[in-house]
C-alpha cells in the first residue's frame, strides 16, 4: 500500500543557497574564469567574454567538433575549472556559519520541518542544487535520505564537524542500470525526508565512472542516461 504523501513538496535552486554563502550564475562564471587552467587558454577566455553563461559555454565547449577551434586539452581544462568551481562552493558553503549564524543546524530543521511530513507520511524535497549544503546542515527529526543512492553520504552535523572537507568515504558510485530498484514516489519512505537531486550531485560518480553532475544545456539527455536519474526525473513528472 502506498504511503500518503506530505501536501507541501519544496523545490530548490541555485537562489536558495545563494542566501547561505554560494553563488549565483554569475559568481560560478567568475570563477571559471579565473582558474588557472582557464588563464591559460586564450580560446577559452575569448569565448567566455563574449557570453556568460557559463551553461552555454560549457556545452559549446564540450560538444565542439573542431580540433582547431577546441582540442582536447581545453575540454579537460573547462571540465576541472567547472569540477573546481563547485568545490569552491563547497568551501564557502561549510564556512557560512562560522561567522554569520550560530545555529544554521537549527534553522534548516525548523524550515525544512515543514516538508518533512507527519510521522506517517512521505516527505520530499527536489533540488536543480548539486552542492552539499542540505547535507551538512540538515539535523531534523527524520534522517536524510538520497533515495537510490542506499548511503546518506555525509553523516548527520551532531555526528561530524560540518566544516569537514569532503574525504573520499564521501563520495559515491552510482549504479548501473538494472541494478537499481524502481523509485517511485508512491513508495518512498515515510520514515525518512526524501531528498531527491535532479541534477546529480557534486560527490557523486556515474555508473560510468565520470563525475555526475548535469551541466550545459543537454540536460535531459544526460538525464536520461544516468539511471538513477532518470527515475529521479519519472518521480518528479508523476508528483506534478
Amino acid at each position: 500500500m502506498a504511503n500518503a504523501i506530505s501536501e507541501h513538496i519544496l523545490l530548490t535552486g541555485a537562489g536558495f543557497t545563494a542566501n547561505f554563502n554560494g553563488f549565483l550564475a554569475e559568481g560560478m562564471w567568475s570563477e571559471i574564469f579565473n582558474h588557472p587552467e582557464i588563464q591559460d587558454r586564450d580560446n577559452i577566455k575569448k569565448m567566455m567574454v563574449m557570453d556568460f553563461d557559463y551553461e552555454t559555454l560549457y556545452h559549446k565547449i564540450i560538444k565542439s567538433q573542431s580540433q582547431e577551434l577546441i582540442s582536447d586539452d581545453d575540454k579537460k581544462a573547462i571540465k576541472k575549472a567547472v569540477y573546481e568551481a563547485y568545490l569552491r562552493l563547497d568551501d564557502l558553503i561549510r564556512n557560512f556559519n562560522i561567522h554569520n549564524f550560530d545555529n544554521l543546524p537549527f534553522a534548516i530543521r525548523k524550515l525544512f520541518g515543514f516538508f518533512a511530513g507527519e510521522r506517517d507520511t512521505v516527505g520530499i524535497i527536489f533540488t536543480l542544487n548539486q552542492d552539499l549544503f542540505v547535507e551538512r546542515y540538515y539535523d531534523g527529526d527524520k534522517s536524510l535520505c538520497l533515495p537510490g543512492s542506499e548511503i546518506p553520504v555525509i553523516p548527520r552535523p551532531a555526528d561530524r564537524q560540518k566544516k569537514d572537507k569532503l574525504s573520499p568515504e564521501d563520495f559515491i558510485t552510482l549504479k548501473a542500470k538494472g541494478k537499481i530498484a524502481t523509485i517511485s514516489v508512491n513508495d518512498l519512505s515515510h520514515r525518512e525526508l526524501n531528498y531527491i537531486k535532479l541534477h546529480g550531485s557534486l560527490n557523486w560518480e556515474s555508473s560510468d565512472g565520470s563525475n555526475m553532475m548535469v551541466i550545459g544545456l543537454d540536460k535531459q539527455s544526460q538525464i536520461s542516461k544516468e539511471p538513477l536519474l532518470d527515475l529521479y526525473f519519472d518521480a518528479l513528472m508523476s508528483d506534478s
